[in-house]
């Protein structure tokens, strides 16, 4: 089975913004890509290179409720 991804249908707009809504309130990066491979890097696993997430743990509940 193959799944195609179709960005102009309605449910798949929904998910997008459900992700992207749970991160309201971060702010924007000003400075372009850049990934470190010092000791003081992002985390690393072997799903990727994670992201810092800045808001804290009530503003992330407060966006999932809102979702």
């Amino acid at each position: 089975m193959r799944l195609r991804f179709d960005p102009s249908l309605p449910h798949q707009q929904d998910a997008i913004r459900a992700v992207t809504d749970l991160f309201e309130g971060l702010p924007m990066a000003d400075a372009p890509l850049s990934i470190s491979a010092t000791a003081n890097a992002l985390p690393f696993t072997e799903y990727g290179v994670g992201n810092t997430v800045s808001l804290d743990a009530g503003a992330l509940l407060t966006n999932l409720q809102a979702v």
